[in-house]
């Protein structure tokens, strides 16, 4: 049972108290209102158990006897509870107007459903359901005037080039699914345009007024829940690894909050996530879209500028299409961009717990979470035709310190099909960088391996080394030898596959050495 708190502050004079009657429901449903947190970032959030009811109530009574109730097609509200929703809001003299949204977001089918929703003289929208649904009544409830706004404008670029223009009729948003922070997020990018191409909307005005972050509601399947795990989690990477002012600033609050996340999923066994679970992701998502860390820093979000692509082409839901993209992004940047991975190489291994390359770990993580990865087939036309979508809806280079061009985005797209082929973490080992790994490059000539976990050991065995000792994913020392030979010393953190990475990695860049000593501790226990 969550815990109660009292509402604060109380808000009754801007409530619309006809009689005593009113009054009296309204103060027995605020002492069984199960809200735990209220605060307020761009948009007013609620947290509670059992308070959905209430909170609409209230905003009925606040914004007016006509609302319009936006939800998804599938089963994200049980028939029982939306039955007592809407029938608690008739008995307190609300009127709502229901639409469901479908699978289709082309441009025309959102100017249809702002004209239904004008049509019954809406005063307010609520949307209760996914970020699709969340991001739809967002772009229904601009106004143009007394007008909607879409049947204004002739595209989706229009609308966000006339996005300040506009207005917004009062908006109460709850997700039953936590993850995406569309809920207190400024941008729509639910849309497609006539590439079918996602276009992200951002502006100030998409603020809902208030999310409420219902926990008896947000109980998505695992599927489900996973992908917006994933969306939470690129919220953060993706300008992470694509500005250095924001990499130097915010990487402690980052890697803190990637590194709970992966905590948070690590420890997810039954079909939904626990109530403490859930609240602990409410706060990691929220922070993740918060300015200069995740989607509103529109110019640093690669990674979901190629998604974009990806989930109207795939069909697939958007975090299912970025789990597809991240491993491969992370390899390229191995293969190409390594000066950048490099000074992100510590994080990983704060986040992940051990030491491994960056796209293995995150494959690994993926791999873990109970979600399907589309497996697609790109062909070499497929590849082009993506990457000409994202590169004419988005610019080349797209934005980000990366100056990623089209070249690029066809070498991510088609490292994506190598990981498709083999399905293993190490399809790419032998694109990364040694100086990535070891902090410097490899002996060309023939040489010996000396690994152990014991920095102990290592400090003595390279102390009196001439070479200053670098730093990659291992501690790692070159001691040359007289006859052209080399040693190379290595101090990997310990792991489940500590060695295995060493050796593949050696294996698919500089071969095998030709002797290897490892350097441990034997732990007798004793039988009694």
């Amino acid at each position: 049972m969550l815990p109660d708190r009292a509402r604060v502050p109380r808000r009754t004079s801007t409530r619309l108290c006809h009689n005593r009657e009113r009054r009296d429901r309204r103060f027995r449903l605020n002492s069984r209102s199960g809200v735990i947190d209220h605060y307020h970032l761009d948009t007013d959030v609620l947290v509670g158990s059992d308070c959905l009811e209430y909170e609409l109530i209230s905003w009925g009574e606040k914004h007016g006897q006509k609302g319009t109730l936006l939800l998804g097609q599938g089963r994200s509200v049980p028939a029982v509870r939306l039955a007592s929703l809407i029938d608690a809001l008739e008995r307190s003299g609300i009127s709502v107007e229901t639409i469901f949204t479908g699978s289709d977001s082309s441009f025309r089918v959102f100017q249809n459903l702002a004209s239904a929703a004008n049509a019954c003289s809406t005063q307010w929208f609520a949307a209760i359901g996914g970020a699709s649904v969340i991001d739809t009544a967002k772009l229904l409830a601009l106004r143009h005037g007394v007008d909607p706004a879409l049947p204004q404008c002739r595209s989706l670029e229009e609308l966000s080039g006339r996005i300040s223009d506009f207005s917004r009729l009062p908006l109460l948003v709850a997700p039953t699914c936590i993850g995406s922070g569309a809920e207190v997020s400024p941008l729509a990018d639910i849309a497609v345009n006539a590439r079918d191409v996602r276009f992200p909307i951002i502006s100030k005005t998409l603020h809902p007024d208030r999310a409420v972050i219902d926990i008896s509601l947000a109980k998505a399947p695992r599927d489900i829940q996973a992908a917006a795990i994933v969306d939470a989690a690129v919220h953060m990477l993706d300008p992470w690894l694509n500005s250095q002012p924001l990499r130097v600033a915010q990487a402690d609050t980052l890697v803190a909050l990637l590194a709970a996340l992966v905590r948070l999923t690590c420890s997810w066994t039954a079909d939904t996530l626990t109530s403490d679970a859930l609240l602990q992701l409410v706060s990691i998502s929220h922070l993740a879209v918060r300015p200069g860390l995740g989607r509103p820093s529109a110019p640093v979000s690669v990674i979901h500028r190629l998604e974009h692509a990806v989930s109207p082409w795939a069909k697939c839901r958007h975090g299912e299409g970025l789990a597809f993209l991240l491993p491969a992004f992370l390899r390229w940047l191995e293969e190409s961009r390594p000066d950048a991975i490099r000074c992100v190489a510590e994080d990983f291994i704060t986040i992940f717990g051990r030491d491994a390359h960056p796209s293995r770990l995150v494959d690994e993580w993926l791999s873990r979470l109970p979600m399907s990865v589309p497996n697609l087939r790109l062909s070499t036309g497929d590849i082009e035709e993506l990457s000409s979508r994202v590169v004419s809806t988005f610019g080349s280079p797209l934005p980000g310190e990366l100056a990623i061009e089209k070249d690029d985005v066809r070498s991510i797209f088609a490292i994506t099909q190598a990981r498709a082929r083999t399905q293993s973490p190490q399809a790419s080992l032998g694109a990364v960088n040694a100086h990535r790994v070891f902090g410097q490059a490899l002996p060309s000539t023939k040489y010996s391996l000396v690994f152990t976990p014991i920095p102990s050991v290592f400090e003595k065995l390279t102390d009196r080394l001439p070479s200053a000792t670098n730093r990659g994913w291992f501690s790692t020392a070159v001691a040359g030898g007289a006859n052209g030979d080399a040693t190379v010393i290595a101090c990997p953190s310990p792991g489940r596959t500590m060695a295995e990475d060493c050796l593949a990695f050696l294996a698919s860049v500089a071969g095998l050495p030709s002797s290897v000593l490892f350097i441990g501790l034997l732990v007798r226990s004793r039988m009694t």
